[in-house]
């Protein structure tokens, strides 16, 4: 086997999305084409056998801290050729080609008991995220409600209305982490993925009044393929009243009754008043992974109100790398911590209580200084993380 793994080149589209393809769903030339994707291929003595889309995104790793990543998407080996390490090769290579421009690597990923959950670990990424996903039963009965102030928008509305959306978005969510960027440009992005133009989406907008926009909603039907239920992948309102109402609202379009409301991050403030509404919370399952491929520049921007990024030498070791992560020209200290590379992803994903892991032995520090240490634990400082499966698509 003569195996070759490099970047996507552009006009090998019309070979590798067949063989995408082939093994996923199905995505059109159109669609591919609107996800910016790049991607890194394998060979075997020129055939193709291993394809994975990496997919640009900003990624707020607490409010006001956001880093470039890439989402692997939709890891392909032809049949045949599996078992044979190429996925982790490809994964090795694209780590390679993709750091001058991205500083992790990431991957929405369940079951962890899963091939495909055991794969991603093996190949350095660690867990950020959990999630639930909620079902709402046919058979629950909720008393009636209104639809005044309700209104279904069509995709160019919605995005004349996006300085709206992101407004009460940062007014619920603002001081979480974990979503992809939420700036100017966002729903037309979302709104160009092949999961928006081969669904139907209701795109929901709530103004009680008539005036403000109290909530919004975005209603899928079905999830993978066409079914009665409502899928929510997002839902927005100025308190948890607006969203009872937006709940009520959605599963009025749903066929059967019965709605989801998918991967519900732990920390979403939205999930006691799912579960007093009746919806049934699955068992969490991991959500988001990383492998970390530039702690440097996630460093610098973590850093960048805090005097340690002129000041301190900072090195990082796992089992597997040492990583000179800040290396001023004149500095007063210095710190080398060592750990895992499970818990590298959440140290610098702003994850992980650095104190508290300290405490544990799941940091250990060369040399602690307590006053230092509180000073590095506020630049990593932890934040809580939601991510809605809009940012998914």
């Amino acid at each position: 086997m003569t195996l070759q793994i490099y970047e996507y080149d552009p006009r090998e589209r019309d070979e590798v999305l067949p063989f995408r393809n082939a093994i996923f769903g199905h995505v059109s030339v159109e669609h591919w084409e609107a996800m910016r994707c790049t991607a890194v291929v394998a060979r075997d003595d020129g055939r193709l056998v291993g394809f994975i889309p990496l997919q640009f995104r900003d990624q707020l790793l607490r409010p006001g801290v956001a880093v470039p990543v890439v989402y692997e998407n939709a890891v392909g080996v032809a049949e045949g050729m599996r078992g044979r390490g190429i996925g982790s090769q490809m994964m090795d290579e694209a780590a390679r080609f993709i750091a001058d421009r991205v500083d992790a690597m990431m991957v929405i990923r369940g079951g962890e008991r899963t091939q495909g959950y055991r794969f991603y670990r093996k190949t350095g990424h660690g867990d950020l995220m959990y999630a639930h996903s909620y079902n709402l039963p046919p058979e629950v009965k909720w008393p009636s409600a209104g639809v005044e102030g309700f209104t279904i928008l069509t995709r160019e509305e919605w995005v004349a209305l996006e300085p709206e959306l992101l407004s009460l978005y940062e007014h619920r969510y603002g001081r979480f982490g974990g979503n992809w960027q939420r700036s100017p440009g966002y729903w037309s992005m979302i709104l160009a993925e092949h999961v928006y133009r081969e669904r139907q989406w209701d795109l929901i907008t709530w103004r009680p009044d008539g005036g403000r926009l109290a909530g919004y909603a975005v209603a899928v039907h079905g999830r993978a393929s066409p079914t009665p239920e409502i899928n929510l992948y997002e839902v927005v309102g100025e308190d948890d009243a607006a969203v009872e109402a937006l709940l009520h609202y959605a599963r009025r379009l749903s066929e059967n009754g019965a709605v989801i409301v998918p991967s519900v991050s732990l920390a979403n403030p939205i999930r006691p008043l799912l579960r007093r509404m009746g919806f049934i919370e699955a068992p969490s399952s991991p959500y988001i992974m990383a492998r970390i491929l530039r702690p440097d520049r996630i460093f610098e921007r973590l850093a960048a109100n805090s005097d340690l990024l002129d000041e301190l030498h900072l090195v990082v070791s796992t089992p597997h790398r040492t990583l000179v992560v800040n290396d001023p020209p004149s500095p007063r200290y210095t710190a080398h911590l060592s750990t895992k590379e499970s818990l590298l992803s959440r140290l610098f994903c702003c994850r992980l209580d650095l104190e508290a892991a300290v405490d544990m032995e799941l940091v250990r520090w060369n040399v602690y200084d307590a006053g230092l240490a509180r000073a590095l634990a506020d630049v990593f400082a932890f934040s809580e993380w939601v991510q809605w499966y809009t940012d998914y698509v």
